[in-house]
């Protein structure tokens, strides 16, 4: 894979070279797409054992300890951690600051090489000796004796760890570019979290369960604020609510006011979300280029235009062929024109 940060260059303008995060961000921050994909092998397979009535009855059979395959499982749930923690899920990955992809792509690297070292200097060896004790009629605890089971390339091929990394295009060649189809969705989902609060709220009073929700939802969107300015409202609207929601006691907190700012940040939220609009609304440019008024006029009036409404440029009718043919006529006269 292709290191996107290896680059010193690269990244010195951002300060990307730490993992501190960066307040100062600008809009043309670019924002970088980081995809995984971590494959482990069950350790079971499933066989038919019968079909009745057109009905198949499967059985999952164990071929080894589940314990086996844990430390992968936990590199899987470490990586997605990270990645939700440092950025927004977005078709098949997640979205990160420039700063914050650094940090996670490095992570993910050191993830990576362990992970194949456990796999082929730990894993393969014992699965070998598993095998090996298999033929002597020795099966581990838990696993069937009549479970088929397969060679061992064959399983290290279904374990592995494969990740890379994608900056996000801030100018589309379409309707929008892939950096403001994202930061749309983002406001979108802000936008979702904001009115599943306010209908938790319409029953309830302020309790610190709401406050802890808005908290997570403000830090999200603060993360953002720092380097997109469209959400720089909505940040503010819920540092509002927090204040509110900071008071001690439940009956001290006035419940239209903490609304009322969740309002002012919904509303924010769905100006985000519309300060792109007319990139969505805008048509893309045409592959072939509309004629001028002077050229369709030609095209109506010439030969062309008569092949363009559905007429043959010969002055001849089927009528006329059918009458000439019922006459007996010649194939090479042709009917006067009409």
């Amino acid at each position: 894979m292709a290191d996107l940060f290896g680059n010193r260059g690269f990244w010195q303008d951002s300060g990307c070279l730490s993992t501190e995060k960066k307040e100062d961000k600008t809009e043309d921050s670019d924002l970088v797409l980081i995809c995984f994909q971590i494959s482990v092998w069950s350790g079971t397979t499933t066989e038919q054992t019968s079909i009745e009535e057109g009905a198949e009855f499967m059985k999952r059979r164990r071929i080894i300890p589940g314990v086996m395959l844990k430390p992968f499982l936990d590199f899987r749930a470490r990586a997605k951690a990270l990645c939700q923690e440092m950025g927004e899920p977005y078709l098949n990955g997640f979205v990160m600051r420039r700063q914050d992809a650094a940090v996670a792509e490095r992570a993910l690297s050191v993830w990576r090489k362990e992970f194949c070292r456990r796999r082929d200097e730990v894993f393969a060896p014992a699965y070998e000796d598993i095998l090996a004790q298999r033929l002597e009629g020795i099966i581990p605890p838990g696993c069937s004796k009549e479970a088929v089971f397969p060679p061992t390339n064959f399983v290290l091929r279904r374990i592995s760890f494969e990740f890379d990394a994608f900056v996000l295009a801030a100018h589309g060649t379409g309707k929008r570019s892939s950096k403001d189809a994202f930061l749309d969705g983002l406001a979108e989902r802000f936008a979702d979290e904001t009115d599943l609060i306010c209908a938790a709220l319409e029953s309830a009073n302020v309790t610190e369960a709401i406050v802890c929700r808005v908290r997570t939802l403000y830090e999200r969107v603060r993360s953002w604020s720092c380097s997109q300015t469209r959400f720089a409202l909505a940040s503010a609207a819920l540092e509002e609510a927090l204040a509110e929601g900071a008071r001690t006691h439940v009956w001290c907190r006035n419940k239209k006011l903490f609304m009322q700012c969740l309002e002012k940040a919904r509303e924010a939220f769905a100006l985000a979300g519309a300060a792109h609009e007319q990139n969505k609304t805008e048509e893309a440019e045409p592959l072939v280029s509309l004629p001028s008024l002077e050229e369709r006029r030609e095209v109506l009036t010439g030969a062309a235009g008569m092949i363009a409404r559905g007429r043959s440029l010969f002055s001849f009718r089927l009528t006329d062929f059918l009458f000439s043919v019922s006459r007996r006529k010649p194939w090479g006269t042709v009917p006067e024109s009409f």
